[in-house]
């Protein structure tokens, strides 16, 4: 019993809870600004990045041409809820899951548009010169990349 009131003789009245209050704080400060930290800079991005995707994949239409995971590129043919039919070949068609899709190279015109005026009005897509020509002849490794920056949307 003597112990705990020679604690108390020991500290200043009033002054040890203010202290003890901030010292608190002073601890804990590292602790949130790495959290805060943390979100910013990890949890914030990976949302953003899943929002994206999952509107991107609800955003494919017929005739998109597209990449898989797998690295196939195909063109929609038909569209379903949760599968697409794709043309990877001409005449090869094959079902695949809508999360089997890393990016779509290139969209279609929605219906009710104007189909190539933006595009030199032959209404073909820079995205299918490239692919064809990749995969009529080999062609140089200078000039697949170049068709590959290109195809991605690169200068």
């Amino acid at each position: 019993m003597s112990f705990i009131t020679q604690a108390f003789a020991d500290t200043a009245a009033g002054a040890a809870p203010a202290a003890s209050g901030m010292q608190t704080i002073t601890q804990m400060a590292p602790l949130l600004l790495i959290g805060v930290v943390f979100y910013m800079f990890m949890v914030r991005p990976q949302q953003k990045q899943a929002r994206e995707t999952k509107a991107m994949l609800a955003g494919i239409r017929r005739g998109d041409k597209i990449l898989t995971k797998a690295g196939i590129l195909a063109k929609v043919i038909r569209v379903q809820d949760k599968e697409l039919t794709i043309e990877i070949a001409e005449g090869v068609r094959i079902q695949i899951i809508r999360e089997a899709i890393d990016r779509v190279l290139a969209r279609t015109e929605p219906v009710g548009k104007d189909s190539g005026s933006d595009k030199g009005g032959d209404g073909k897509d820079e995205a299918d010169d490239v692919v064809k020509s990749e995969t009529a002849e080999p062609a140089e490794p200078a000039t697949m990349l170049t068709g590959l920056k290109k195809l991605l949307g690169g200068k």
